[in-house]
């Protein structure tokens, strides 16, 4: 019934999981070390990471890699004296830095939301974000499907049927067991979770426009992240004018040790460094997979990060920490990673006809279509020198006849 699958290019998937995961580990311990959670300095470090990286990676293909691929096709035209004619089909620049700009001004004000706006709520769960970013896969699949036309399946409709059915049941577990009017109002609880669900929304938008840039524009992708990069350092320069990032850091430099000093700067440097592996490892899944696949690779552990925030002590309600709480949201986190594990076909369903249109099952079909095409071709081969040899059989048997017909009328 149930068939796990390995998918191409798996690699890039671990990478974007591992660097992901170390840059949420980095920002729990400047939050828990240094109370660092709320500066401009983590937006300039995020777009200064993914500047880095897009540009080195893209300097190193102009002047090594695509090098190499003119030479390639020069040598081929000169020796098969064959004609070449440049593409004439260019994308329109205009569109393509129009685009990258609104798509690096959704990242800034989604980071602003989440930084400087939801972690102000001091009432809500603390792992209330992670727990909503169901809300992200089901946007990206819609965006995926009506925005840029590409279609989903059936398996992969139930599977945001699962995903958005557990969504809607999260949003009510927070309504049924938070201390509402009496720590805060129904208005500042619903204001939160708007502010959520916004910051999600921004971000599916930014997926699904480097989704465009790649596969309709032919955008290289690390030249999107250096320009998105580029812009996104002007924005977070320019907030620093706002949310001046400075007392912050001369408060940590005069309540803590030298060396603790030194070890919060080491902690912003690898922050800024798993940012910009991130960033690169992040446009190539988007580039070889979809935007789903990024929502995967960021929420199939949240489950254990549920069981750490729990030992924290979140999911609390009016008499402390609530176990039927945490059960709930536990299983349903779990079993929105398993349709997402569907959704990507990590997953494959044998049964009603859900596994008919995934890529293990079509590359299947097509395997046993080529054996199919092969065995027809050496029968027919095979009949075909069968077919010869009884000619020549007839021909000889003609000859020998003629031969003894001949003999006979001259006697």
């Amino acid at each position: 019934m149930i068939k796990f699958t390995k998918r191409r290019n798996i690699f890039y998937i671990i990478q974007l999981v591992i660097w992901s995961n170390l840059r949420t580990l980095i920002k729990m311990l400047l939050k828990l070390l240094y109370n660092f959670k709320k500066s401009s300095l983590s937006t300039i470090l995020m777009f200064f990471g993914e500047f880095t990286s897009g540009s080195i990676v893209y300097k190193y293909q102009s002047k090594y890699l695509r090098k190499k691929e003119n030479d390639v096709i020069l040598s081929m035209i000169k020796k098969n004296n064959l004609s070449f004619e440049k593409n004439k089909s260019k994308p329109n620049k205009l569109t393509v830095f129009f685009l990258l700009f609104i798509a690096t001004y959704l990242d800034f004000v989604e980071f602003i939301i989440h930084s400087f706006y939801i972690q102000s709520f001091n009432f809500i769960s603390s792992s209330l974000n992670s727990r909503f970013y169901s809300f992200l896969v089901i946007c990206n699949a819609l965006g995926y499907r009506y925005l840029l036309k590409f279609k989903i399946h059936k398996h992969q409709i139930l599977s945001l049927i699962i995903i958005f059915v557990c969504f809607i049941i999260t949003i009510s577990t927070e309504y049924i067991f938070q201390n509402i009017n009496e720590i805060f109002t129904y208005g500042e609880f619903t204001l939160s979770l708007g502010l959520i669900l916004f910051q999600y929304f921004y971000l599916s938008l930014m997926d699904i426009i480097d989704k465009y840039l790649l596969e309709f524009e032919s955008t290289d992708p690390f030249f999107i992240i250096m320009i998105e990069g580029l812009i996104g350092l002007i924005f977070g320069i320019g907030f620093c004018f706002v949310e001046n990032p400075f007392p912050e850091l001369k408060y940590i430099y005069e309540s803590k040790s030298t060396i603790s000093f030194i070890f919060f700067i080491f902690l912003l440097f690898l922050f800024y460094l798993f940012t910009a592996l991130r960033a690169a490892f992040r446009i190539m899944i988007n580039k070889l997979y979809s935007p789903m696949e990024l929502t995967l690779s960021d929420y199939f552990l949240n489950p254990f990060y549920i069981i750490f925030n729990y030992i924290n002590g979140d999911f609390k309600s009016k008499n402390g920490q609530n176990i039927a709480y945490f059960v709930l949201n536990l299983i349903l986190s779990s079993l929105t990673a398993f349709s997402a594990f569907i959704y990507n076909e990590f997953i494959v369903l044998f049964c009603f006809g859900f596994e008919r249109n995934t890529y293990d099952q079509i590359t299947k079909r097509s395997f046993d279509e080529k054996v199919e095409m092969r065995i027809y071709d050496s029968i027919n081969e095979v009949s075909k020198e069968t077919e010869e040899e009884e000619d020549d059989e007839i021909e000889d048997k003609k000859d020998k006849f003629e031969k003894n017909d001949s003999f006979k009328i001259y006697v």
